[in-house]
């Protein structure tokens, strides 16, 4: 791959730049009122810089009986708003997939264990403004050219490109024309997660399967083609980035795949890292398995970003890490969570800083600085607002700032970073103001 080499030491000096004048003691930051810094699976070096004030989040909005704060001396930051929840299942089925739509303003489409596929629009107070009801639950959804790819939990055969038999549950793709709302849904193969790459005035629709299979379609004016299926993983797909020229996979294998895209085969393969053993008990006909930078768990999920004009790949796994991944499959940054993680999205704030959003195992959500990864701080309804049941499924990124939360309590959350982090962090250190920002 053409990407320049991106190493640890380098990372930390440019993140010190980004992020400078922090104060290296983190327990100078204010003792009171910091219960949540012990719930998020991180050791009190890595306290969050910040701590979100309630009133400011949602007094008003989403908590009514909370009024809004307007105090210029908060000692509580003013760097996210809740603007609302959304209630897709009231018997708390799973939100699994969430993906925005420019279409005369900002829509978003949910899709969730209960199968219905909604339509809201962010214009309009997120108005419900249409609803699907399919036989089986919606896993991932994926838009390009205005066609809305949406995956079910059943359907068809990923290995063969055709109809599986009947109880074969390795899922199934919909292909809506969203510039012809008359027009009915085309049907075929797919499962549990969906990207497509551009190809020309066409693309790519590659999705993974339950067993480890990559189904490879070319839709245009002309139709669906099956391509081929990839073949590697020895378990479920769980995640799929678009990157320059290649294609990354992820898996309950706790590997990653690296594909390239004209010809479809793998590159690189990045092996799971064996968990810590100091019982050696292996003879000398078993030699001990080769290290490793990979996960040790099952891998969750995936995005892509860039630095310094460079692409990255971040992936969370069960074992709890967040690792990130340089264009020549480099591992350079690792971060533990001490929860598993379930979901992983870059969002820029109001002012074009860059910041990595955590879903956790146990619902809570950890919002972190990129490249430095500094914890700034958690999203915990325990002690502000957030999803009232994990594990967070999906997170994704809209613009100025927005993004979109949904997790096992049947909850889609539209958020807001507010204001300007960095200034926070330096006012809360410095004992000042940490609101008034917004």
């Amino acid at each position: 791959m053409s990407h320049r080499r991106h190493n640890n030491s380098r990372s930390k000096n440019n993140s010190n730049k980004t992020w400078s004048n922090n104060n290296n003691n983190n327990n100078n930051n204010n003792n009171n009122n910091n219960r949540n810094n012990n719930n998020n699976g991180t050791n009190s070096a890595n306290a969050p810089k910040l701590r979100p004030c309630k009133n400011f989040m949602g007094g008003g909005t989403v908590a009514p009986n909370l009024s809004p704060c307007s105090n210029p001396t908060c000692k509580f930051a003013h760097v996210i708003q809740c603007y609302k929840t959304l209630q897709l299942s009231p018997k708390k089925n799973p939100v699994t997939s969430i993906i925005t739509w420019k279409d005369n303003g900002v829509k978003v489409f949910t899709g969730g264990r209960d199968g219905f596929l909604r339509l809201w629009d962010a214009g309009g107070g997120f108005n419900k403004v249409f609803e699907h009801k399919s036989g089986t639950s919606i896993t991932s959804l994926s838009l390009q050219h205005n066609r809305l790819f949406v995956a079910y939990e059943t359907g068809y055969d990923t290995s063969k490109g055709t109809v599986g038999e009947d109880g074969d549950k390795v899922g199934g793709i919909q292909m809506w024309d969203l510039g012809n709302a008359g027009a009915t849904p085309v049907e075929f193969q797919g499962i549990r997660c969906i990207e497509t790459i551009v190809e020309g005035s066409g693309m790519v629709v590659v999705a993974g399967d339950g067993g480890g299979r990559i189904g490879v379609w070319r839709v245009d004016a002309n139709g669906v083609k099956w391509v081929g299926a990839l073949e590697g993983h020895v378990g479920e797909v769980t995640s799929l980035i678009v990157g320059p020229g290649v294609l990354w996979s992820t898996s309950v294998d706790s590997t990653i795949r690296i594909w390239d895209v004209p010809t479809l085969e793998c590159k690189h393969v990045i092996l799971s890292s064996p968990p810590t053993n100091n019982n050696n008990n292996n003879n000398n006909n078993n030699p001990p398995p080769p290290p490793s930078d990979g996960h040790s768990g099952p891998i969750t999920c995936s995005t892509g970003t860039t630095y310094e004009s460079s692409f990255y790949v971040l992936t969370g796994s069960l074992d709890g890490n967040v690792k990130t991944w340089d264009g020549t499959a480099k591992c350079v940054i690792t971060v533990q969570h001490g929860q598993g993680v379930m979901a992983v999205e870059c969002v820029e704030t109001e002012g074009g800083v860059k910041c990595v959003v955590v879903g956790m195992e146990r619902g809570n959500i950890m919002v972190r600085a990129w490249p430095s990864f500094e914890n700034l701080y958690s999203l915990d309804y325990r002690y502000t607002f957030g999803h009232v049941q994990g594990p967070v499924r999906v997170i994704t990124a809209g613009d100025n700032g927005v993004f979109f939360t949904g997790a096992e309590d049947g909850k889609c959350m539209v958020w807001q970073m507010k204001g300007d982090i960095a200034a926070m962090i330096l006012q809360q250190q410095g004992g000042g103001a940490g609101g008034g920002m917004g």
